[in-house]
């Protein structure tokens, strides 16, 4: 809220409150009496004319026309009235003060208070005036009243009773209404923040406020009643501590506020309230009679307070600081009126509630924007969170595909690679060869008719290594026996296949594809070559430790001696090895064994 509102706040806040303090209506006529006659007399009945009579301006403010007097008094005042009134009238008392008795015209009226009732003595009063208790001519008006301290009585009214009732009203509604709800609001206020402090004890400054709120809160505990909830000079003890409480933790709490951490001062704050509690002791124990709030125990401290807010606008010059120094001003305002003497004598004891109302209601309006920046910051945050991670979320996802398409194309490229070497140490190997002997007619038509069938063999088995076989063995070797098992059947050879399930293996790789393919054709010629058998087996499985899938193919030929070593023997052997196999060859009178054992779930080398 901006500086210029809070004064406005102020300003209206304390307009309202002179307004319904304010006796009556300016257009409605009353008898207000601004003098009084004065007697000291411990009678229980008014004294006589012959007693010592003094005329007093009203109000009698008894600090300053009685200082040190401490009695039994009477008022008296007069009033003429040409005709009885033809509407109902009424006694308007706005302060009781200490007042006994209230008598009109020699008849008691209403019932008087008891002693133990002090919010009743400090309340206003109001009396109907029936017509008969009324006379045409001279009336009279009679206060019996116990004089002690800082007290004294204010004019008293006489006049129509809807016009005195509203007055009253208003009074009432000032006097212990308001108080009432103040205590509730600044009580809840303090309990909160006290709780919130307590739950984060780095809000230390506003826990200095909140211990301020529920002090004051204190002070007002006992407009909740007719009388204290304690004997009347043990409250009184009880309400200055508290309100000693009220200024010294709000003089911390600017302190901190500020930003500002003196030990020294602030210890010597705290120390004026064991010195509060040892004048209240003082004073109940009869040892001493001492204002029980002297004005040099708590006005320097209240006043500090609004001179550190003071500093703090002038330093900062921010609206929130200039508002705290507005809001502060109540206090001050309060001060004012009480110690030096300004406006009606009880205007200082009305308006005591309402003093720390700016400053309450401005500290609450800083908690409630604290916290409603603090959802806003965590909402923004949130949300900025949010972007980021969905940012990140994009652009892990453009990176994953931006890394997807150089895997394919790397793929791709390797594949091409794969293709072209294969083709040219195969094929094209094959092509060359047989191109040079056909150039030296070192070719017969047989030879070259078999040699295109290599090279025709050897384009199929790169064609086949390109086929999808999703590490599965058993599509692989279909498509082998699909190339080979006519040209067996052209040469009279028996095919025995024996393939079997077995589990996927994750080196079946399109490199190692054709390399176990070329192991095969290779086992496969050198048998057509070699051999001279007349059926060959095909055989898979899995080994008895079940961590390997073998491939055997089996002739019935001549064989040959296992530890023969040619340049067919070692390519296998290296193709085997790049594939992270083991080849086993055993030859024999009865035919020879190939067996390639193919590691599971191992992926590719």
């Amino acid at each position: 809220m901006k500086p210029a509102r809070w004064g406005c706040f102020n300003a209206s806040l304390w307009l309202a409150l002179l307004v319904l303090v304010s006796p009556v209506g300016a257009s409605q006529p009353a008898i207000q009496f601004e003098t009084a006659e004065f007697v000291s007399s411990e009678s229980a009945q008014p004294p006589p004319d012959a007693a010592p009579w003094r005329v007093v301006a009203l109000p009698d403010l008894w600090w300053k026309s009685k200082p040190g007097f401490q009695g039994v008094g009477w008022y008296r005042m007069r009033w003429r009235l040409d005709a009885l009134p033809a509407k109902a009238q009424a006694l308007y008392l706005p302060r009781l003060g200490a007042a006994d008795e209230v008598i009109v015209n020699g008849v008691l009226v209403g019932h008087p208070p008891s002693p133990l009732d002090v919010n009743a003595h400090a309340g206003p009063r109001f009396h109907d005036l029936p017509a008969t208790q009324l006379r045409q001519g001279e009336n009279t008006l009679y206060l019996r009243v116990r004089i002690a301290g800082r007290a004294g009585v204010v004019a008293p009214l006489v006049g129509e009773a809807a016009t005195l009732r509203a007055a009253y009203e208003r009074k009432l509604f000032i006097a212990f209404t308001g108080p009432r709800i103040l205590f509730g609001a600044t009580l809840t206020l303090g309990v909160f923040i006290l709780v919130l402090w307590q739950r984060r004890p780095d809000e230390a400054t506003f826990g200095y406020f909140g211990l301020a709120t529920t002090s004051f809160a204190l002070m007002l505990f006992d407009l909740l009643f007719d009388s204290p909830p304690l004997e009347p000079a043990i409250w009184d003890c009880v309400r200055s501590l508290a309100a000693q409480l009220v200024n010294v933790s709000t003089f911390v709490f600017a302190l901190r506020y500020g930003s500002r951490r003196l030990p020294r001062l602030e210890a010597a704050l705290w120390s004026l309230v064991p010195i509060q509690l040892v004048v209240n002791a003082m004073n109940v124990a009869g040892i001493a009679s001492l204002p029980m709030s002297p004005k040099w125990l708590t006005a320097p401290v209240f006043m500090g307070y609004v001179a550190v807010f003071a500093w703090i606008a002038w330093r900062t010059r921010t609206a929130e600081s200039t508002a705290l120094l507005l809001a502060s001003s109540g206090r001050t305002i309060w001060f004012l009126l009480h110690y030096g003497g300004l406006g009606p004598y009880d205007l200082s004891e009305l308006l005591l509630p309402y003093s720390f109302v700016p400053l309450f209601v401005l500290i609450g309006w800083m908690l409630v924007s604290r916290f409603a920046r603090s959802l806003n910051e965590s909402e923004q945050l949130n949300a900025q969170l949010e972007q980021r991670v969905e940012q990140k979320r994009v652009e892990m996802q453009q990176n994953f595909q931006r890394l997807q398409r150089l895997e394919r194309e790397q793929a791709i490229a390797e594949e091409r690679s794969r293709i072209t070497s294969d083709m040219h140490d195969g094929i094209g190997a094959h092509l060359i060869s047989m191109l040079d002997l056909a150039e030296r007619g070192a070719l017969s038509g047989d030879e070259m008719t078999a040699a295109l069938r290599d090279c025709l063999d050897d384009l199929r088995l790169t064609i086949d290594s390109l086929e999808p076989s999703d590490n599965d063995l058993l599509p692989v070797l279909g498509n082998f026996r699909y190339r080979v098992d006519p040209r067996l059947r052209k040469l009279g050879i028996g095919l025995d296949w024996q393939v079997a399930e077995v589990p996927r293996l994750a080196c079946l790789t399109p490199r190692n594809l054709l390399h176990l393919l070329r192991i095969l054709q290779e086992a496969f010629t050198n048998i057509l070559k070699h051999a001279h058998a007349s059926v060959i087996s095909v055989q898979t499985g899995l080994d008895a430790s079940g961590r390997s899938v073998f491939i055997r193919v089996r002739d019935n030929g001549g064989g040959f001696k296992g530890e023969h070593r040619g340049h067919g023997l070692d390519n296998m052997r290296q193709r085997a090895q790049s594939i992270g196999a083991v080849l086993v060859i055993d030859g024999s009178a009865g035919g020879t064994t190939l067996e390639l054992r193919l590691p599971v779930g191992l992926g590719p080398p």
